[in-house]
């Protein structure tokens, strides 16, 4: 099979970091791929630097409104036609044998393996250092997914092939198949990535569901990449109103769609201790994310509909499930 990639990017006010970003794409040794820019009425002057490369993305799109990031991604694979797709952060950086290791990755694997990249992160001045951003998604019993050696050096921990519980959003590799299988309609329309999370939690809500239909997520160490992280959960109170709103929200509209409920029975003590220290903050420092609350009573009979299907394609048992909470990825 001959691989191509598309590679979808998002841009909302990205100019510092997106130049960088497609430069180091069009510096790749591997060719054959497509570049595909979304984007959601920046406001800086990110329409600049694209118009710079325009000759060579192969499709850019000035939204005259920001849609999210999901509903923008879901529009770029429709128009897309790769075997492989790639969802890139404007504030990553490849090294120039990154698409070269990730098709050499993918003609090994079988396709029920989705290939994690490391992610190390660069700092202000662009200058990449030794810690780690992002060595795969892990979750806790609390429902927390939190991304794997976040800010830590890089070490031997990090240096071993292993499964994992997710990859994060700012680099993901996805067979075309693989995302015609975790896609869910609404309206007649595709669902890739649940345009109702607008953004933030979107990885964790794909990774979840790509888990629970058997498909496996494999941490490769030496598929490098480089990201400025610049949303941590420790960051919160200097977060956009916006971007924490959505936070709160996506949290419970991930376990209405995904989680069973016999395991959420199980973990009903560590699910609700975190239920309630989450509402107690908002209710004392973030007061505007309540809006949530309305808005998933609103839409909670969309959310079942949603979930009637996810589970529907649900090919692992409870108990696997269940170790997904605690760890085990493996099984």
């Amino acid at each position: 099979m001959e691989i191509s990639f598309d590679v979808l990017v998002v841009t909302f006010n990205s100019k510092k970091y997106i130049e960088r970003c497609l430069q180091s794409l069009f510096n790749q040794n591997f060719k054959n791929f497509k570049v595909y820019v979304w984007d959601n009425n920046s406001q800086d002057k990110t329409l600049d630097v694209l118009e710079k490369f325009s000759e060579s993305i192969y499709f850019i799109k000035r939204n005259g409104e920001n849609i999210g990031f999901s509903r923008a991604i879901n529009n770029l694979i429709e128009i897309s036609n790769g075997t492989h797709i790639i969802f890139l952060n404007p504030d990553v950086i490849l090294p120039e044998d990154f698409l070269y290791k990730t098709s050499t990755i993918i003609k090994k694997v079988p396709g029920t393996i989705i290939p994690v990249p490391k992610l190390m992160r660069y700092d202000e001045k662009f200058n990449f250092t030794n810690l780690i951003d992002s060595a795969g998604i892990y979750w806790t019993p609390f429902q927390r997914h939190l991304d794997r050696g976040s800010a830590r050096q890089d070490n031997s921990e990090y240096k071993k092939e292993i499964f994992v519980g997710g990859v994060s959003g700012a680099l993901s590799i996805w067979d075309r198949k693989v995302l015609n299988d975790l896609a869910i309609t609404i309206d007649g329309r595709k669902e890739y990535l649940d345009e109702d999370f607008f953004v933030y939690r979107e990885d964790a809500d794909i990774s979840i569901r790509g888990l629970i239909y058997g498909y496996r997520f494999k941490f490769f160490p030496d598929l490098v990449a480089y990201h400025k992280r610049q949303v941590i959960p420790q960051s919160r109170k200097k977060v956009p109103g916006t971007i924490n709103y959505h936070s709160f929200k996506n949290r419970f509209l991930l376990r209405v769609k995904n989680i069973p409920f016999i395991v959420y029975f199980i973990f009903f003590i560590p699910f609700s201790i975190r239920d309630i220290a989450a509402c107690l903050y908002c209710m004392f420092f973030e007061r505007k994310s309540l809006n949530a609350i309305p808005f998933l009573y609103k839409n909670f009979g969309k959310f079942l509909y949603k979930r009637k299907q996810v589970l529907s394609k649900r090919k692992i048992g409870i108990f696997n499930v269940c170790k997904f909470f605690l760890g085990i990825y493996n099984n």
